[in-house]
């Protein structure tokens, strides 16, 4: 049967011909067969016949008929479609539509069957795009599948989840990531050992979902942009990774205080062997590209990442990124006590700065370039004028790293912005002294070394 008449779509009925057709509310899966309200729900198995999309049934007793409202996918079963009808149409016609609308819309119709009659068989399986064969069709009983986590060989006490299982079809729990772990399957059993094989369900159950705390090996880093907060989701071949289900992790180790390429720094830590292809950064919801997240990135250890990258990141500057991030994460660590600034280069351990300087000369000059130029607001450790914090370039905090390096307490350093020359103490309590960040300095007319 093929419908010509023209169909005009109002805010509640189609008008066909002179026929007003009023749109059926849809009723849940109840009433399998006629019920004593004079409905019966008819369900459709589209199977692969049909794409996955909107379906609607055309019923009637004689004359005009009514349009239903779309079916409704029934929870558990792949492809199986539902609504219900008045029990006096006993002849209906499945149709698919390519519209998502709540009403159909039959210039979009892609699909349909013959004239139906249901008689008391109220399930129709597609053997063809437009022909199949009618069955009796029972709603399935649910049970309830209890999911517990074991993390690193321990079981939690209490259940992260419940899922529901239907009888007539297989259940295969949901995948859940957790950030900061590997999934490594699900078990019947809570020491692991007896995988779980997708299968029918006859009463309630427990499941467990194995988890291993990810080591991090490798990091990338971001322009930190103007958001709220980022989130960072990282995927081989389109599944979800490491970092969990989109919109990923909340990145918190960020820099603060730090212009590097025009913003702060956002570093992201993940684990290498996991096989993670692609990283995603986003505000949490996601959104336009290059505007609220970033394009589909290829993941590689080191890269930095800005918003209007389209596919890679840059090695130089990852690797200046990283040395920036360092210095400025080891400056915010220190604690004021003594006479020391909170926040300032003095208080850095000479092991720490040593290793710092050997990060920054490991760069190569494009790096470096990178580097120097990049400021961090801090204590001014360019020369005396006080306590103060004010956007310093790292070409400088890199220096001051050199005289904690370089002495055995106390060491020299020539300032480069004017001519006098400043000579720095990081033993504490020297009487006298003026501090500045954290330093002590004085002023010298001429170049002296400490013995």
């Amino acid at each position: 049967m093929k419908f010509k008449t023209l169909i005009l779509l109002g805010a509640s009925t189609l008008a066909v011909g002179a026929t007003s057709l009023a749109i059926v509310s849809k009723l849940p899966e109840l009433n399998s067969g006629v019920g004593a309200d004079s409905t019966v729900t008819l369900y459709v198995q589209v199977g692969s016949y049909w794409n996955t999309g909107s379906y609607a049934i055309w019923h009637w007793a004689s004359g005009s008929g009514t349009w239903s409202s779309l079916m409704t996918s029934v929870t558990g079963v792949t492809g199986l479609y539902s609504t219900s009808i008045s029990t006096t149409d006993a002849n209906v016609i499945f149709t698919e539509f390519n519209s998502g609308t709540t009403t159909p819309d039959w210039g979009s119709k892609k699909y349909q069957t013959g004239n139906l009659t249901y008689g008391t068989n109220n399930l129709y399986t597609l053997t063809s795009t437009t022909a199949g064969t009618w069955s009796t069709y029972t709603p399935a009983v649910s049970y309830s599948i209890t999911e517990y986590a074991v993390v690193d060989g321990v079981a939690e006490a209490t259940a992260y989840t419940t899922e529901t299982a239907y009888s007539n079809a297989n259940f295969t729990p949901s995948n859940v990531t957790r950030a900061g772990y590997t999934h490594g399957g699900w078990f019947t059993d809570a020491a692991c050992t007896t995988a779980y094989v997708a299968k029918t369900w006859t009463a309630a159950g427990t499941l467990y979902a194995k988890y291993t705390t990810i080591v991090y090996d490798s990091y990338v880093y971001f322009s930190a942009p103007s958001w709220t907060s980022c989130y960072a989701y990282t995927f081989k071949n389109g599944n979800a990774g490491q970092l969990g289900a989109w919109p990923g992790t909340k990145v918190t180790s960020v820099t603060d205080g730090v212009n590097y390429q025009g913003s702060g720094i956002y570093r992201v830590g993940y684990n290498s062997t996991v096989g993670d292809t692609g990283i995603v950064f986003n505000k949490g919801t996601g959104g336009t590209k290059g505007t609220d997240q970033t394009y589909d990135l290829t993941l590689t250890a080191g890269m930095f990442y800005k918003l209007a990258d389209q596919s890679t990141g840059d090695a130089d500057k990852g690797a200046g990124a990283k040395v920036v991030y360092d210095i400025n994460i080891a400056r915010r660590a220190v604690s004021a006590s003594s006479g020391i600034l909170a926040s300032s280069l003095c208080g850095i351990s000479k092991a720490k700065a040593t290793a710092l300087v050997a990060e920054y000369d490991a760069l190569n000059a494009t790096a470096q370039g990178y580097v120097n130029v990049a400021t961090d607001y801090t204590y001014n450790y360019t020369d005396n004028t006080g306590n103060t914090k004010v956007d310093v370039t790292v070409n400088y905090m890199v220096a001051q790293l050199r005289v904690i390096a370089a002495g055995s307490g106390s060491a020299y350093y020539v300032d480069n912005l004017n001519t006098s020359n400043i000579l720095v103490y990081s033993i504490l309590g020297v009487v006298g002294a003026l501090s500045v960040g954290g330093f002590f300095f004085f002023q010298k007319k001429r170049r002296e070394e400490i013995r």
